[in-house]
C-alpha cells in the first residue's frame, strides 16, 4: 500500500530559453491536489484505488474500508510506512474491526 500527491502543478524542474530571453511558464495560479491510495494484491495484480483531497487519518479509514469491500471474508495483510494516518490510534482500531492485518516498514526506509 502506498499513497503519492497529485499536483494540478507539478514542481518545475527544468526549463529552457534561448541565451538571454526569459523563460515563459504559462501557469494557471492555482495549485490543486489529490491524493491517491492504492494497494496492490501481488498474487492477482488487482488494484484498489482511492482518492483524497488530502492525506489524513480519515482519508486512511475511508481507504481501509474500500479495500475490506474489494476482498470480502479474505484475509489482508497490509504492508505500510510509518505515516502518521496510518499508525494513528483510530486508524489501527479500525484496521483491527475490519480484520486488516497491519505489516511496518522500519522508519525511514525507502
Amino acid at each position: 500500500m502506498d499513497t503519492t500527491v497529485l499536483r494540478w502543478f507539478p514542481p518545475l524542474r527544468a526549463t529552457w530559453a534561448l541565451e538571454g530571453e526569459q523563460a515563459k511558464v504559462p501557469i494557471t495560479g492555482e495549485n490543486a491536489r489529490r491524493v491517491l491510495w492504492g494497494a496492490l494484491n501481488p498474487r492477482t495484480g488487482h488494484l484498489v484505488l482511492t482518492r483524497s483531497m488530502r492525506q489524513r487519518q480519515w482519508d486512511f479509514m475511508t481507504f481501509l474500508r474500500r479495500l475490506r469491500t474489494a476482498y470480502p471474508g479474505r484475509p489482508i495483510l497490509l504492508l505500510l510506512d510509518q505515516a502518521g494516518c496510518h499508525t494513528a490510534f483510530l486508524s489501527q482500531v479500525l484496521a483491527a474491526l475490519l480484520d486488516i492485518e497491519l505489516l511496518w516498514l522500519p522508519k525511514q526506509c525507502p
